[in-house]
């Protein structure tokens, strides 16, 4: 879950705790919790918005970039070692599957909204 917030916090400007616990189909209570655990680590920040002073926006600090950063290149190659195991045929139709499950999760997603 750390991985995730701090991945999502990373790629989204305007990243919020409401935002994350809607991302995230968990309670605000919740998000707070690992939002608290993660400020603790000294791994991301909440600052108000000027915009709205009942909102916070969270950024990442130097060492929660570096983390998650760290995170995503070990991530990322470990896919890529399991991926050099499938044939490109078998390359080819993992994708159309996950692409699949994608789309089913969108409709299932629109469907409950």
């Amino acid at each position: 879950m750390e991985f995730t917030i701090l991945q999502l916090v990373r790629e989204n400007a305007l990243a919020s705790p409401t935002r994350l616990s809607q991302a995230l189909d968990i309670t605000l209570p919740g998000v707070k919790m690992w939002l608290d655990r993660l400020e603790g680590r000294k791994l991301l920040r909440r600052k108000i918005r000027d915009a709205d002073r009942r909102s916070h926006k969270l950024e990442l600090t130097r060492e929660g970039l570096q983390l998650v950063t760290t995170a995503l290149d070990q991530l990322l190659l470990a896919d890529e070692s399991v991926v050099q195991l499938l044939s490109p045929g078998e390359r080819l139709m993992l994708i159309e599957l996950l692409d699949k499950v994608s789309q089913a999760q969108r409709i299932e997603a629109a469907a409950a909204a």
